[in-house]
């Protein structure tokens, strides 16, 4: 089954979110699908094949100077509906494309926000030389353990 067209309004987004998008020519919704079309099982990593799709889109995009801006809050019952989203599709994300809206044009608030320094995480918190730390490898036991994984799923340790 092809993808399929539709309308979708930016007024299903979060409020910051319909500020960003006034300018934007276009807003793709991102979806993933939860098994294979070829043989009907189960794709199990279909978030993390699908998010890896899209950063190299949005790096793409950005190397050529195309505003982008992922969005995960929206109402995703609305664009099932509105969209005629297949069942075993998950809604991802949205992300709007083209022209950002002059600084100033949204709230104060969002300006300051936008232009702060990141508070994520050093890389050396969540990635490790050689073996991982002993905090890590009870964290991950203790998860292999629990009685609610999906058999069948890849187990790295």
């Amino acid at each position: 089954m092809g993808p399929k067209s539709g309308i979708y309004s930016s007024s299903s987004l979060g409020p910051l979110n319909q500020r960003w998008v006034k300018n934007a020519g276009a807003l793709i919704l991102v979806l993933s699908s939860t098994t294979y079309e070829r043989n009907g099982k189960a794709a199990v990593t279909h978030s993390f094949d699908t998010g890896l799709a899209v950063s190299h889109m949005l790096l793409q995009a950005s190397n050529r100077g195309i505003p982008v801006h992922p969005m995960e809050v929206f109402d995703y019952d609305k664009a099932r509906k509105d969209l005629v989203i297949k069942k075993g599709s998950t809604r991802e994300a949205i992300i709007a494309v083209g022209e950002e809206a002059p600084e100033g044009r949204g709230s104060q608030k969002l300006a300051e926000r936008d232009k702060r320094v990141s508070n994520r995480k050093n890389i050396s918190e969540f990635a490790f030389e050689g073996h991982l730390p002993s905090t890590i490898k009870a964290h991950v036991k203790k998860k292999e353990a629990s009685p609610s994984r999906a058999r069948g799923a890849r187990q790295n340790t």
